[in-house]
């Protein structure tokens, strides 16, 4: 699944001590970790979570972003036509 030119969804099929093993695009992937990143990417894995937003351009996950680089990214986000569109359903609507 491709949601932008550069980021698409990576799954995760091996965490290594430096780097992970995903599959991105159908295609096998490794992909450079910090050091801090190890331990956040075993527990998510162990909870179930193996699939994970994928930055192609610069071969990384994507763990956390900021508003900044979110606007930047993905300027959809600032369509006044989409104000709201993620708020609950009003129970008389349902």
């Amino acid at each position: 699944m491709v949601f932008s030119n550069n980021y698409t969804l990576a799954y995760i099929k091996e965490v290594g001590e430096e780097d992970v093993l995903a599959s991105v695009d159908g295609e096998d992937v490794v992909i450079p970790i910090e050091a801090g990143e190890r331990q956040s990417l075993l527990e998510s894995v162990s909870e179930g979570a193996y699939i994970l937003p994928y930055d192609r351009k610069r071969n990384q996950f994507i763990t956390t972003i900021d508003d900044q680089t979110l606007q930047q990214e993905f300027p959809e986000f600032q369509n006044d036509a989409l104000e709201g569109a993620g708020d609950p359903i009003p129970e008389e609507y349902e």
